[in-house]
């Protein structure tokens, strides 16, 4: 529901609901959350006289515009035997709960069980079931989504609804996309290692050691290395430390 306080035809009221006065969506999206298709409710003109409202709009969401063999999660709602057969002659799959009164008489196992023994009971789960809980809840996911972008500009004009609707789904699906784009460079097998950061100076001589006065002595190298204190090429180094030391820090070190 995008709340509107306005007079509209297309404003709705659903009693019970947060929002109970304001323009009503049908949407469609991934389980990440990614709006792929969305229109109003217009009321009983939407509806196909021959189908139930809930066909009726899955259908306009979905045949036509997904892909063949995609797998469509939907909840009691909308599913339908109806439904589940009109996707089946387009080559949707599909996976939703069902309603008691809409089993067209289908032979469904009895689940019930008494609870006021206090046993623990073992019942078959099938597979589909996990895999519902485990896609289900992208409408969801996008309207908790969207609701943290939302555009608070009031205006009383019918179609800026339209217009904010469309900014903030737009702004949603450019970050799940970012970061699926982030997600897929940092797990990818090609991506180049980040080497570990080296220190400064390897040699460099804790304060202690260097100003203790003790059994220092000052030898010179054939060949120049960095200082370990301050990175300077230099031919002396520390026989006790084995740290190559400048002219400067020499009388720093041994004295």
């Amino acid at each position: 529901m995008e709340p509107y306080s306005g007079h509209h035809f297309m404003k709705q009221f659903i009693r019970g609901k947060p929002i109970r006065y304001g323009f009503k969506w049908w949407w469609s999206a991934t389980s990440t959350g990614y709006l792929i298709k969305f229109e109003p409710y217009v009321g009983a003109s939407q509806r196909d006289p021959q189908k139930t409202l809930g066909q009726s709009v899955v259908e306009k969401l979905c045949v036509g515009y997904i892909p063949l063999n995609s797998r469509l999660y939907i909840d009691n709602y909308f599913n339908s035997l109806l439904l589940l057969e009109s996707f089946s002659s387009h080559g949707i799959k599909c996976i939703g709960t069902l309603r008691n009164d809409r089993l067209e008489k289908a032979p469904m196992p009895d689940i019930k069980w008494n609870r006021g023994s206090r046993k623990k009971v073992s019942i078959s789960q099938p597979s589909l079931v996990q895999e519902y809980i485990r896609h289900m809840g992208g409408v969801d996911l996008f309207d908790n989504l969207q609701s943290l972008y939302h555009i608070r500009k009031r205006s009383k004009k019918g179609y800026w609804r339209l217009i904010r609707l469309c900014l903030t789904g737009a702004v949603v699906n450019v970050w799940i996309l970012y970061r699926r784009i982030v997600l897929s460079v940092l797990t990818s097998s090609n991506i180049e290692k980040p080497r570990a950061v080296r220190p400064r100076f390897l040699s460099q001589v804790q304060e202690d050691i260097r100003f203790d006065n003790t059994g220092h002595m000052i030898d010179e190298q054939s060949t120049q290395r960095r200082c370990g204190q301050c990175g300077k090429c230099t031919i002396f180094h520390c026989l006790l430390v084995s740290s190559t030391i400048c002219f400067y820090h020499i009388s720093l070190t041994c004295e």
